[in-house]
This record gives structure tokens, C-alpha cells and sequence, in this order.
């Protein structure tokens, strides 16, 4: 297995992999804004959480591969990732606002089980590159991603995110 690729369904302008056998997930049934930020930025200081800007909302088409990519992309992002149990999770920020808000709502939920990876346990650098900018009148092909995250192992933790690219 070297390359996957899955579209998720983005209303919101956000993409996430999150670990989500560690990422504990609800907030308040009343979160507001900050609280939502505050509680992703404690989960990215973990590493059970990456969420980026996508730059508008879309359909996106994502590759995942597991060894080092040759696209360059309009824009990167370079994150660390835990997996704790061997699985991540492709997601989107409307389910974990859900989950945030509602202590029954599991992730992944029923309609992301597609968006599951397998990936074995422990430490990964992910580069992210968005391909395209997404508010130019670019056409891309259909074959061609929007974004790509490399899952590469490491052996350390690296430096958390403390803010939402």
C-alpha cells in the first residue's frame, strides 16, 4: 500500500486527520467558537489532531501516501501526527463539531467509515501540500488531487501546531 485516495465532503472550509481512538472529542452541548479553537489547539499539542484551512468549501479529493511525494503544492503545511491504535481519520470540521457538541456522536461517524486509514502505531511527519489554489479559475484534472498527505514515520514527536494553519 503506497497511495489512497478519498474525497471528503468539506462545507466549512477545514480538513483534519485526527487519531481517533486518543482524540477525545466532546466539548460542551454550548460550545462557542473559542472553545471549539482552544480545545483543537490542546489536541494538536498532543498530536491526536492536524486541522487546516482549505481556503473554501468543496468536495476535495485527497491522496494519502506513505512514502515521499514530488508534488509540490501552492501552499504546505508540515505536521506531526500520533497513532495510537492504527487508525487516522480523514475528516471534515462539520463531524468534529459534532462531536464536540453531542457525547454520543463517535468519530468516526457512520458516513466517514470510508475516510479510516490503517496506519501502524506511533509517530508520523505529514507534509500536506494543497496542489491548487482553490480561488483561482484553475481547471484541474479529474485524476489530479487537491491536497496529499505523506505519512512519514518518525521518531519523535516533532513540534505540535499551536494554531490552526
Amino acid at each position: 500500500m503506497n497511495e489512497l485516495c478519498f474525497e471528503v465532503i468539506d462545507d466549512s472550509g477545514f480538513l483534519a486527520l485526527v487519531d481517533p481512538d486518543a482524540y477525545a472529542s466532546f466539548v460542551h452541548e454550548n460550545w462557542n467558537y473559542l472553545q471549539l479553537v482552544e480545545h483543537f489547539k490542546a489536541k494538536m499539542s498532543v498530536h491526536q489532531l492536524l486541522i487546516w484551512q482549505t481556503g473554501m468549501e468543496n468536495t476535495w479529493k485527497v491522496e494519502i501516501s506513505f512514502a515521499p511525494l514530488e508534488m509540490q503544492g501552492f501552499k504546505e503545511l508540515t505536521g506531526f501526527i500520533h497513532v495510537s491504535k492504527g487508525r487516522l481519520l480523514l475528516t471534515n470540521y462539520e463531524s468534529l463539531t459534532m462531536a464536540a457538541q453531542f457525547e454520543d456522536v463517535i468519530l468516526p461517524e457512520p458516513h466517514e467509515k470510508n475516510l479510516l486509514l490503517s496506519v501502524p502505531t506511533g509517530f508520523y511527519q505529514c507534509r500536506i501540500p494543497q496542489i491548487h489554489n482553490p480561488i483561482s479559475n484553475h481547471t484541474h484534472q479529474y485524476h489530479n488531487p487537491d491536497f496529499a498527505i505523506e505519512l512519514i514515520p518518525s521518531n519523535d514527536a516533532g513540534t505540535a501546531w499551536a494554531e490552526i494553519p
